[in-house]
């Protein structure tokens, strides 16, 4: 493997990073919009069957947020485990060069 290979995926894996942090923090945000609204719909409406169509709405995006940000967490967890399997292949690959040279060393 290349090392600019090894440099992009390097990369890859440090945006996949950044965007995990980014995701569980709107994750955080929106799990707390929802308890939020939970919490308000549970105190006007005992029985919860009242809930203004604005919270909603803001409700309902907030699901559809969270669940985009799920399928992102996802897809930036593959891009890490893909990373550390070459990562694992690099250094086998290493180990065996570092194998050849002693032979030769000890050949010479």
């Amino acid at each position: 493997m290349s090392a600019e290979h090894r440099k992009a995926t390097l990369r890859k894996v440090e945006i996949a990073l950044d965007d995990t942090d980014d995701i569980r923090s709107r994750e955080a945000q929106v799990q707390a919009q929802a308890q939020g609204l939970r919490a308000g719909a549970a105190s006007d409406d005992p029985y919860g069957e009242h809930v203004e169509h604005g919270d909603h709405a803001r409700l309902l995006s907030g699901t559809q947020t969270l669940e985009g940000s799920g399928r992102r967490l996802r897809d930036t967890q593959r891009v890490a485990l893909e990373a550390e399997d070459q990562g694992a292949d690099i250094l086998r690959a290493l180990r065996q060069q570092e194998t050849i040279e002693s032979a030769q060393d000890q050949v010479r």
